[in-house]
């Protein structure tokens, strides 16, 4: 458990020095990066060759950072209540000062 932490913290630490990192998944490695940081998200496009019309999914921890960045209403609540977390993905409007 000691080297999961340790992990763990070194991971945050890349993130929030503007770097990606590679996060397992069910089938697949992903390439994550901090959302908030405009360094860091230039880097998935770029390393993935990724065209910059093309977005990027976001995961957040709870609905309260959600609903600062993306509007939302009661049908969205419920279903989040219902669903997640779990196996679900919600295209959601940007606000605008997201």
């Amino acid at each position: 458990m000691k080297s999961i932490q340790s992990n763990i913290k070194k991971a945050k630490k890349y993130l929030d020095n503007n770097h990606c990192i590679a996060v397992p998944t069910e089938t697949v490695y992903g390439l994550a990066a901090n959302a908030y940081s405009s360094i860091a998200i230039k880097k998935i496009f770029r390393l993935k060759k990724r065209p910059l019309n093309n977005p990027l999914i976001v995961h957040y921890y709870n609905i309260d950072r959600l609903k600062a960045d993306c509007d939302i209403n009661e049908s969205l609540v419920k279903l989040y209540k219902k669903f997640s977390p779990g196996p679900i993905t919600y295209v959601l409007k940007l606000n605008n000062n997201s």
